[in-house]
């Protein structure tokens, strides 16, 4: 189940970043609450070619619903010290988070931590190097965006791509988009829709989005319309907005008769999944 708590606008360019699910966490979750997927995150991170969006994880809404002790936050400091994954990626997104805490999506509370991206990238490396995928996804974002380093996108590809082959969604969604703009790897747009695929396949809208965008224009896979009709709006059905916008235009390009079958094609895809 997906939480979408807020969607920030950065100019022109949505910071359209989602939490997919973050690794199992047995040591954390034996005495916190359970992991559920999360929230809107991260204003710094916004596209940087348009149309193209990638995607971080953030903290489970579970989490940042109990409100964080001094106390509290020094065990999740002694447990990453310690070595534990899932210790670390819960500071290092709190240090990268920590600008949204006084907005109502960052419900973080009782608590002050200061935004350090360099520390967030030293913990989220930390927890990547232990297989940790959601980590492994935001460090790369840190490197793609040059935020707590210069940026680095050999650095991001790798990071993305060791997650990706964990079958990590929003990795998955974050290569595709490095394929699309020829960073740190050749600009293949038919790779891009591949990994675009296959993050989309497990519901995230930021890869459903860049799929239907890609079926409209015919880059890297044959355009079609109602096959860009069904991912967009599969898309928009998440509030992903957009995959709205990019929708409401397709409608207008359509004839009566071409979005009928399209609305029907959806219909036929929500019915087999």
């Amino acid at each position: 189940m997906r939480v979408l708590i807020k969607r920030l606008q950065h100019g022109a360019a949505f910071a359209v970043l989602l939490l997919t699910v973050a690794a199992p966490c047995p040591a954390l979750c034996a005495t916190e609450p359970e992991q559920q997927t999360g929230a809107w995150w991260w204003k710094g991170i916004h596209q940087t070619e348009p149309g193209a969006q990638f995607a971080a994880d953030t903290l489970p809404a579970a989490l940042k619903a109990v409100p964080l002790s001094a106390g509290r936050l020094e065990r999740y400091r002694t447990r990453a010290t310690h070595g534990e994954a899932e210790a670390q990626f819960f500071l290092a997104t709190l240090y990268a988070e920590a600008e949204l805490q006084e907005s109502a999506s960052a419900v973080v509370r009782g608590f002050s931590v200061s935004q350090d991206y360099p520390q967030a990238l030293t913990l989220y490396a930390q927890a990547a190097g232990q297989q940790h995928s959601s980590a492994q996804n935001n460090l790369g974002l840190l490197y793609a965006q040059g935020k707590g380093a210069a940026r680095d996108d050999a650095q991001a590809e790798a990071w993305f791509r060791r997650a990706a082959l964990q079958g990590h969604a929003s990795a998955q969604n974050n290569l595709g988009v490095l394929y699309e703009q020829g960073r740190a790897v050749e600009r293949s747009a038919t790779l891009a829709a591949s990994w675009y695929r296959k993050a989309a396949d497990q519901g995230l809208p930021e890869a459903q989005f860049n799929l239907g965008r890609m079926y409209v224009s015919g880059q890297g896979i044959t355009a079609d319309q109602s096959l860009a009709y069904v991912w967009l709006s599969l898309a928009a059905q998440q509030r992903f907005e957009p995959a709205g916008t990019a929708l409401r235009e397709l409608e207008g390009n359509l004839s009566e008769k071409a979005l009928a079958d399209a609305q029907l094609h959806l219909a036929e895809w929500q019915a087999t999944t």
